[in-house]
């Protein structure tokens, strides 16, 4: 008998008999399998009287649909559909409701705003008109509703454009949307299919197209809502009907948001690829200009066009558009955008040649004006000068043009003749010099020919010399694998060794890349030939050289700013990035005398005073502790050419060697700091770990102080207990010195732009704190609020103390470096006399300032980071598919014990489809599309970390807040929470 035959039979009330034909038949479909409840809840509903658009309809169905069942589940199901059916048929004789109409709903709306007899406060309007939204969405029969809701969002969009519309009413369209959306979500299967499926025709189809065109311009944040509305996933022709509306976007210049549709519906083919790359360029939006590049076949499209704006201003093209001649004339930024992504995408030099070609005559430019200013070595500028020259023929020509028309032309002759010109190859100005002076032409030909014999002789005398940086200290070139080996065996008998290392000039390649590396033991220093080795050993030899050079317990390495040279390393030997993972007992000296700098007791005992003004640089540390300058004139030295000279040679040495010097002299001044606290912290902060050094350089490069330097590391996390701990330590000890001291509600901060992460510290003890990118802006902001107080260090400190003397702090060191984050805290904290309340912390976003948080149950931030993990495959968390599944059924497992969300930790779960909704006490979490709706406002976009560790979500002392202004996931013992955000 089939499943129909026995529905007939359930429907005629002989359900035992349905039941043993069910029983004892092969097809166990309905007893066994999926209870067909969607069919069966409609017959019943018909026999009952109830039309399928009813509430009461959807009510029944949604409590019974895509119920799996036992038979003795089964059964039960029935007896509750006969229940339910017998409710539906009194329920007809009882008198229902009155229905809100069309009509109606418009008019209560808009008395809402325009009556004046009748004030309310923002919040009490929107509730009221959310429900009458929400009253007519239910009420209106379901083949009509979307219509309805078309129609609702023109007339209220046309109302809020009008002039004599009160405040606020322009949030109307907006909250017509997430209503409906809300509404949507929460029908069942069946009603959605039913609402939405309906394809738009004359009038309605009007209408839809009107809404879209008022869609357009919404926030990016409501793209899901609307893409699950409109069913744009599902259907090519209505995606292509939003084509010529953002090409509208377009047409205002709003390209930011315009990226967002197209990147969001994958069309971004669609549209003019050089036009919007130049926009984008103009407006430093590089965030938005990643998404636009998109998969692969795009980015080497991208390189190759940024290469043709450079080539524009090599004057290689002609006839370029106005938008491009506004891009050219910020040509530097040009060069290091194109660099960046050229790392990050990893396109081939040879993509770029008019990169190449820049970036080599800029540094011609640079050469010669260091030589010209002492600054450099004849034979550093003539070397680099005549490899470049030798690589680039548009380069050799326009510096000898250059060289012309500075009146240099005995130089340009030399250049010319070593480069194997002849007169009849040279260049036209100078051909016609050398025409008006023969005899300066036959004098320069003189002149090469001894330099060459000279130079010949000082090689092959340098060749037979022995080089040493001290008498029985000698330097040692390895360039073969048996002399790597004899330095091996050297590494594993020392306690101390040196570490540094020497790159090829940038003109050289778009990639960062070692020359040599630089390791000095007791017994010698040896200098790594990188550019001869890595032609003649294997990977094998370069990881056994590297296990025992960084990754062995013993001896103690010592390098300077460390991180830097490891991000090299990294660049240039990509596949030992999980032999990097293991360094061991690395320590940066750099990072030590930073952190010495901001321990006042520690920087007495090092320094012999408290406060130390100057920069930490190697030059200035070699300077106090050894007495000794070292000679900068080849630091930038051409690394990449052969044969190495001998001053070059001994500068590589004496960097290597004084490292040690260095580290063994400040070791025996912090003998003196009793502090054994204080001591732990300096040996934790100066380990070099692998995650300091950022793969890719370029961002850190652009977000360089002016002396060149780079953020070239992460900051050394302390836990949240660490931190938490320190910081009341700092507060114990004001409160202790000072009768009277401020909290964090008496002081305002604003930032300047190399003090960003101490600024989101101090956003976390609650501290209202401002960041400026422009140091202008920074002093607008300061004048305009003058209970506001600048944070500064180094030069910028200087230059704001001339403007606002009176509203700007001083920090002692440029902070890039400084990884305890408690630290600067406490110097803040000890300086203004302020005291951090254990409820202060994390009462403020560290993100956006705002103070509005909601408590975020552990199983639902679970399960929002494994989905995040699995959706962008960040395989390195070691998050499966399987895992998001298991913490979403433990989210709905839990969620099912909580039958009322009265508490901060309760929720409640909606699915729809493959939408998974959370609903809290103070908001509502959509998990799949990562938006968080407040109660009352827009949806957020939720932003998740990746920096979690899976047992994190385990630990009973851990919760979550998610910021309803920005949406940013934080994680806190609980402790830590101020209750003034939760209030909030």
């Amino acid at each position: 008998m089939s499943d129909s035959e026995i529905q007939d039979m359930i429907l005629e009330n002989e359900i035992q008999t349905a039941f043993l034909y069910a029983e004892n038949t092969d097809n166990y479909s309905f007893t066994r399998k999926r209870c067909p409840m969607d069919s069966l809840i409609r017959k019943v509903a018909e026999k009952a009287g109830i039309t399928q658009e009813s509430n009461r309809s959807r009510s029944l169905h949604r409590k019974t649909s895509g119920h799996r069942c036992s038979r003795s589940q089964c059964k039960q199901c029935i007896n509750m559909l006969q229940k339910l059916a017998e409710e539906e048929e009194e329920a007809k004789h009882e008198e229902s409701p009155p229905t809100l109409s069309f009509k109606e709903c418009i008019e209560r709306v808009k008395a809402l705003f325009e009556d004046d007899s009748n004030p309310m406060d923002r919040t009490t309007k929107n509730n009221a008109v959310t429900h009458t939204f929400r009253k007519y969405f239910n009420d209106e029969d379901t083949q009509d509703v979307f219509e309805g809701f078309l129609r609702l969002m023109v007339i209220f969009h046309e109302y809020a454009c009008n002039q004599t519309a009160q405040e606020h009413n322009t949030s109307i369209v907006s909250q017509i949307l997430q209503i409906f959306g809300e509404f949507i979500c929460e029908s069942d299967e069946f009603d959605r299919n039913t609402i939405l499926l309906n394809e738009p025709v004359d009038d309605i189809r009007k209408f839809y197209l009107k809404t879209l065109k008022i869609l357009i311009n919404f926030k990016p944040k409501h793209l899901p809502m609307i893409k699950v509305i409109f069913r744009l996933h599902e259907d090519e022709k209505k995606i292509s009907e939003l084509i010529p509306l953002i090409k509208e976007i377009l047409k205002t210049n709003d390209v930011a948001k315009a990226v967002k549709w197209m990147v969001f519906f994958n069309i971004r083919d669609n549209f003019p690829f050089e036009e919007i790359i130049c926009h984008l360029l103009l407006s430093s939006e590089m965030d938005v200009l990643e998404e636009f590049i998109g998969p692969d076949y795009r980015r080497k499209r991208f390189v190759m066009y940024m290469d043709k704006l450079i080539g524009m201003e090599l004057k290689r093209y002609k006839g370029y558009t106005a938008l491009e001649e506004e891009v050219l004339r910020d040509i530097k930024k040009l060069e290091k955008v194109t660099v960046r992504y050229m790392r990050i995408y990893q396109i081939a030099d040879d993509i770029a040649p008019n990169l190449m070609d820049l970036r080599s005559r800029n540094a011609l430019i640079f050469h010669q004006q260091q030589f010209e200013q002492k600054l450099s070595t004849q034979e550093n500028y003539e070397t680099t000068a005549l490899q470049i020259m030798e690589k680039s023929q548009y380069c050799r020509r326009y510096f000898i043009d250059r060289l012309c028309l500075h009146k240099k032309h005995r130089m340009a002759i030399y250049f010319a003749l070593q480069l194997g010109e002849t007169e009849k190859s040279f260049p036209k100005l100078l051909s016609k010099f050398c025409e008006s002076y023969p005899n300066v032409l036959q004098e320069m030909e003189q002149e090469v020919k001894r330099d060459r014999v000279n130079k010949k002789k000082i090689e092959e005398h340098e060749e037979k010399l022995k080089i040493e940086l001290e008498d029985g200290y000698p330097i040692i070139l390895v360039d073969d694998w048996s002399t790597l080996v004899r330095v091996i065996e050297d590494i594993k008998t020392q306690t101390h060794i040196g570490i540094d290392s020497e790159w090829r000039p940038h003109f050289c390649s778009a990639k960062e890349l070692l020359a040599i590396i630089q390791v000095a033991t007791s017994n010698a220093v040896y200098l790594i030939d990188v550019i001869v080795l890595e032609n003649r050993l294997s990977k094998d030899q370069w990881f056994k050289f590297f296990k025992v050079l960084l990754c062995s317990e013993k001896p103690c390495k010592i390098g300077y700013d460390f991180a830097n040279d490891l991000r090299v390393m990294k660049s240039t030997f990509p596949y030992l990035s999980t032999l990097f993972q293991e360094l061991k007992q690395v320590i940066c000296l750099y990072r030590l005398c930073l952190q010495i700098t901001v321990m006042p007791d520690v920087c007495k005992a090092v320094y012999g005073d408290e406060r130390v003004v100057e920069s930490q640089s190697f030059f200035n540390v070699a300077k106090k502790f050894l007495g000794v300058k070292l000679n900068k004139a080849e630091q930038i030295g051409n690394w990449s050419n052969r044969p190495l000279r001998t001053e070059q040679m001994k500068y590589a040495a004496m960097d290597a060697h004084a490292l040690i010097g260095c580290f063994c002299e400040i070791g025996s001044l912090l003998l003196k700091v009793k502090d054994k606290d204080a001591l732990r912290t300096l040996q934790s902060f100066a380990l070099v770990r692998y995650n300091q050094a950022p793969i890719d350089s370029a961002e850190e490069n652009e977000n360089g102080d002016a002396n060149g330097e780079t953020h070239g590391g992460k900051k050394m996390k302390e836990n949240d207990e660490q931190f938490i701990d320190s910081v009341m330590k700092y507060s114990r000890d004001v409160e202790a010195n000072c009768r009277q001291p401020k909290t964090v509600k008496d002081y305002k901060f604003v930032m300047d732009n190399m003090l960003f992460g101490l600024g989101a510290q101090l956003r976390r003890c609650g501290f209202y704190t401002e960041c400026m990118n422009e140091r202008e802006q920074l002093i607008k902001y300061c004048e305009k609020h003058k209970d506001v107080l600048a944070i500064s260090t180094g030069k910028g400190f200087k230059q704001l103390q001339l403007r606002i003397p009176d509203q700007v702090k001083y920090v002692p060191v440029n902070t890039k470096d400084v990884k305890l984050n408690s630290t600067l805290v406490g110097y803040l904290m000890r300086e203004l006399k302020v005291v951090v309340r254990r409820e202060d912390m994390w009462s403020r976003c560290v993100k956006c300032n705002n103070t509005s948080f909601s408590l975020l149950p552990t199983p639902v931030a679970k399960a929002i980071f494994y989905a995040n993990a699995v959706r962008h495959n960040l395989d390195f968390l070691g998050i499966t598919k399987e895992d998001e599944l298991e913490a979403l059924e433990e989210m709905k497992e839990k969620a099912s014990n909580m039958p009322y969300i009265t508490t901060d930790n309760a929720y409640g779960i909606t699915v729809m489809d493959d939408q998974v909704t959370c609903k809290l006490r103070t908001c509502s979490v959509d998990i799949t599309s990562k938006l968080v709706r407040p109660s009352y406002g827009s949806p957020v976009e939720i932003k998740v970390v990746t920096n979690y560790d899976k047992s994190l979500f385990d630990r009973d002392d851990t919760q979550f807040l998610i910021c309803l202004s920005c949406g940013r996931v934080n994680n806190c013992f609980r402790h830590e929470v101020g209750n003034s955000s939760m209030d909030e």
